[in-house]
């Protein structure tokens, strides 16, 4: 962020913030709650297909907690480690509760590689071209593809090589685990489709901050865009994604015309409302994640 403010105006940045009025921020969190709410869903139905099955309202409160802890903690993993950890608190063995929120994460990451491949086919040429690290984001989302093709067809194989050895078998199951979410028809096409619809909110948040703010993002070109800005805000050297996402906007947006000062607006304001809408997680966190009797609903039950 210093780098970054060395080298851009910063007086622009905050006349472009202050012109953003309350109605637009507000506006501006509505999908980000929303899309916390779907991040649950989702949380809930990969926990059922582990065995880690939860109910929602925990699932939903410990979403919040860790939305706070990723705003507040080292890279995302910070809030994924929370909701693991609380979990077991809760009553959910500690090892099934680590696969529910690994294999979250790993499928919403390939989601948003595949997303990502898919834009690159759809930018213009001559965006196409001038998009800096171009073979770089081509190579992630080749990674993301052929992960889901492994899964597929060596999944099962890949899981029981590990089972093998002591020192891999917990990799093994997390490999049988991902293999079961990705692949379970019914469950699966709705988790894929919550994440697609996460991705899609991230978007809407991002559009609404410009509108906001009268920078002239169009929604489509913003869909095009934000997907690989969202994937490199993930590369877990900073703290909630500051810096690297300011990076990435500044460049990214710059491919539809925008000038620095107003991405970099952009970028902040995004980083503000995450906050805003992670402190309702950090008071649930504080009050008392839950009581010590478990909310563990088994299967079956």
């Amino acid at each position: 962020m210093a780098y970054l403010l060395s080298k851009v105006d910063v007086a622009p940045v905050v006349v472009q913030m202050r012109a953003m009025s309350p109605k637009w921020a507000a506006a501006a969190v509505l999908p980000m709650v929303l899309q916390l709410a779907l991040v649950s869903l989702r949380w809930r139905l990969v926990n059922g297909l582990v065995g880690a099955n939860m109910q929602l309202a925990q699932v939903f409160r410990l979403t919040l907690i860790g939305q706070f802890f990723n705003q507040v903690l080292p890279t995302a993993l910070g809030g994924d480690a929370m909701r693991a950890w609380l979990a077991s608190r809760e009553g959910v063995p500690l090892a099934r509760a680590i696969s529910g929120v690994l294999c979250d994460r790993a499928l919403g990451l390939m989601v948003l590689a595949v997303i990502v491949a898919g834009t690159l086919l759809l930018l213009p040429q001559p965006v196409a071209e001038r998009l800096p690290a171009k073979a770089a984001f081509q190579a992630i989302a080749l990674l993301g593809v052929c992960g889901l093709v492994a899964l597929f067809f060596a999944g099962d194989f890949i899981a029981r090589l590990l089972g093998r050895r002591r020192v891999t078998e917990s990799l093994g199951k997390l490999v049988q685990d991902l293999r079961c979410v990705v692949y379970s028809r019914g469950p699966s096409v709705a988790i894929v489709a919550l994440s697609g619809a996460v991705q899609v909110l991230f978007v809407t948040t991002i559009y609404l901050c410009a509108q906001g703010m009268s920078i002239p993002l169009g929604f489509g070109a913003a869909l095009l865009v934000i997907p690989a800005i969202m994937l490199v805000s993930v590369i877990p050297i900073s703290f909630a994604g500051w810096g690297v996402r300011e990076g990435a906007m500044i460049i990214g947006l710059s491919l539809l015309g925008i000038g620095a000062p107003q991405a970099l607006a952009i970028s902040v304001a995004f980083g503000l409302l995450n906050i805003v809408v992670g402190l309702p997680g950090g008071c649930l966190w504080l009050l008392g994640s839950a009581p010590a009797r478990a909310s563990f609903v088994r299967s079956g039950e």
